[in-house]
C-alpha cells in the first residue's frame, strides 16, 4: 500500500502517474495490479471510438480493435499518401509537417 495515496503499491510510478495509468487500464477493461521498471506507458486514444490503444514498439501505424487505423504521432486517420510507410521501425509522420509554416 502506498503511504501517500493509499492505493496499491505502484513503484516506480509516482502517485499522479499511477492514478492516470489506472484510469486508462479501467477504461480499457484491463485491470492489472502489476507494474514494473520495464513498463512504458505509451497509449493514444483512437480518433473513432476513443478507446486507448497501446503502442508496443516500432511503427506508428496503430490498429484499434474497432477497425480504425491511425497515426500514433499525430492521431489522424491512417492514409498511406499522408503517412508514408513503416520500414525497419523508422518512421516519419508527414501529416505533422503539413501544418508547419515554411
Amino acid at each position: 500500500m502506498c503511504s501517500q495515496c493509499k492505493r496499491p503499491l505502484h513503484a516506480p510510478l509516482d502517485c499522479a502517474a499511477a492514478k492516470h495509468y489506472s484510469s486508462i487500464r479501467e477504461i480499457n477493461g484491463h485491470i492489472s495490479p502489476f507494474v514494473n521498471d520495464d513498463v512504458e506507458i505509451v497509449v493514444k486514444q483512437c480518433p473513432s471510438c476513443k478507446n486507448f490503444c497501446q503502442r508496443s514498439a516500432g511503427c506508428d501505424h496503430m490498429h484499434c480493435p474497432c477497425g480504425t487505423e491511425f497515426c500514433y504521432r499525430c492521431g489522424g486517420l491512417w492514409l498511406e499518401n499522408e503517412h508514408g510507410a513503416c520500414e525497419e521501425q523508422h518512421f516519419v509522420c508527414f501529416a505533422l509537417f503539413q501544418s508547419l509554416p515554411f
